[in-house]
């Protein structure tokens, strides 16, 4: 008669895959809620649980979860986060509770438990291979509002060569000061460039290839030099004439 009856060793599998079943390591999950302000996330792990009896459940919300972005203390990469996106969830060996209130220093963790669901942090930018962002191979690149009119994007190459995008306005704001140190430098306007300065100052020679227009007084401590006619008031300063006796008085110029 055969002996049905579960070893010894059997019994410690299953006392060991019973706890594994209730310890968490890692789990991709999707954004419930975002709370800007605390940094946090509300989260739900998008791998469901099976149990031994094959009933199958979808894992609960995890709230109140710390958003991991790069940074240090003096520098922060930030972007927004919608609903549904999708997050690494990494599960901590001890309890969070009392690390995350705290100003980050050393804590005596709240309680014994070891890689709960509810101690987590959230890294954004996890993507399925159907659902990826079609990473550059080559190149750095920065982008927002990714596969949308509004798409904007920094790109630097291999070779050095660095693109900016926008699909509108461009602002650089400085208060102090801005240098562009260039062998040439190339501005391309299809309609217009202006300079808004009380003062605008070149140091070297200005060749202007079209007409010049100015709207008020116009002074040099220089010669003036032209190829061309110089008129005022409708007379020509190269070609005009005068009526009236040699070495006398003269009629102004005509």
């Amino acid at each position: 008669m055969l002996n049905n009856s579960p070893t010894i060793p059997d019994l410690i599998d299953s006392r060991i895959m019973y706890a594994l079943g209730d310890l968490h390591t890692a789990l991709p999950s999707k954004v419930v809620a975002y709370d800007h302000t605390r940094q946090c996330v509300d989260i739900q792990p998008l791998l469901r649980k099976e149990y031994s009896n094959k009933y199958v459940v979808e894992m609960p919300v995890v709230k109140g979860v710390p958003l991991v972005f790069q940074g240090s203390s003096t520098s922060l990469i930030s972007f927004p986060i919608k609903q549904d996106d999708i997050v690494l969830a990494i599960f901590c060996e001890k309890s969070l509770d009392k690390w995350v209130n705290s100003d980050g220093s050393f804590v005596t963790p709240a309680s014994g438990v070891m890689f709960d669901l509810s101690d987590c942090f959230a890294i954004p930018g996890l993507q399925t291979f159907r659902t990826h962002e079609n990473p550059n191979p080559d190149n750095l690149e920065v982008r927002f509002n990714t596969n949308t009119a509004q798409e904007c994007s920094v790109k630097m190459y291999q070779n050095g060569n660095i693109t900016l995008n926008s699909p509108k306005d461009i602002t650089v704001n400085a208060s102090d000061n801005v240098t562009v140190n260039t062998t040439t430098a190339t501005i391309n306007a299809s309609s217009d460039v202006k300079v808004d300065t009380p003062d605008t100052r070149f140091t070297g020679n200005v060749n202007i290839n079209g007409g010049l227009s100015v709207d008020g007084t116009t002074s040099s401590t220089g010669s003036i030099d032209t190829s061309g006619a110089i008129t005022t008031q409708g007379i020509n300063l190269t070609s005009h004439t005068h009526t009236g006796d040699s070495g006398g008085t003269t009629s102004g110029p005509q």
